[in-house]
């Protein structure tokens, strides 16, 4: 992150990348805004979101423009009230998203981070009417935190037994999504060097560190298309030191009002 190509490229000067990479080594909580912290808790990056603190909504950033599954980046998502972005379904999306909404589409039975009646949940939705009744959605998955205990894929997600393999060995970069047993937290977390046994040990002890139970989790993409950036001041930073991807949507937790 300190190239003099990426810096000139982001606009971000040296005083503002020393004060995220200070927030990361000491492991101490940088503020983005009220309700929105981010910390480095044993070499994962998370963005913990008080879910119930005023202001804050997340939206589901897809090209209204295009077939299903067209390519952007992540820099495309980005707004003035916009705090944290992150890359979400996989190539295709090919799970369950809507955006504000807008139906995008319906995969039945594969995990997905949604909001029903202004909760925020992660469930697999099986059938077409549960997935009327949901507002806004972020397809992926598969699910692997489930009851506060690693469970990975507990519900046969349609997911090839290869790509199942690969994403339960490998420790390329990941970005996953959890909340907390009472659904006021939700938890973005990205990790390089890690299986997903091992994030998810992360995640729980995480919970624990701050007392918050953590009880569901699914993955979203990842490997060259994970994607973590934050508002630091006026810039945006991302955390990953992998090239701006190409993905099918964004998260993006916004700020209202400001």
């Amino acid at each position: 992150m300190e190239s003099p190509q990426f810096l000139g490229l982001t606009g971000v000067g040296r005083a503002t990348m020393q004060q995220l990479r200070d927030a990361a080594r000491s492991q101490r909580t940088y503020r983005i805004a009220p309700g929105v912290a981010y910390f480095v808790y044993d070499r994962v990056h998370h963005v913990v979101v008080d879910l119930q603190e005023p202001g804050i909504a997340l939206q589901n950033k897809v090209p209204r423009r295009g077939e299903r599954g067209t390519l952007f980046t992540p820099s495309c998502c980005v707004a003035p009230d916009a705090l944290v972005i992150i890359d979400a379904d996989y190539h295709g999306l090919d799970g369950s998203n809507k955006a504000d909404g807008r139906e995008v589409f319906f995969h039945q039975g594969r995990a997905a981070l949604f909001v029903l009646d202004g909760r925020y949940d992660i469930g697999v939705i099986r059938t077409q009417e549960e997935y009327d009744l949901v507002n806004t959605s972020w397809g992926g998955g598969p699910i692997f935190i489930w009851d506060g205990e690693y469970n990975f894929d507990p519900f046969d997600e349609w997911f090839q037994p290869k790509v199942l393999e690969y994403y339960r060995t490998s420790s390329w970069a990941k970005m996953t999504a959890a909340v907390s047993e009472d659904r006021k937290y939700l938890v973005l977390s990205a990790s390089y060097g890690l299986t997903i046994a091992e994030h998810a040990e992360n995640i729980i002890a995480l919970g624990r560190l701050w007392g918050i139970k953590i009880d569901r989790a699914l993955r979203f993409d990842g490997a060259e298309s994970a994607y973590l950036g934050l508002r630091v001041g006026p810039h945006f930073v991302s955390v990953l030191d992998i090239p701006e991807p190409k993905i099918v949507n964004c998260l993006v937790i916004r700020r209202w009002g400001d």
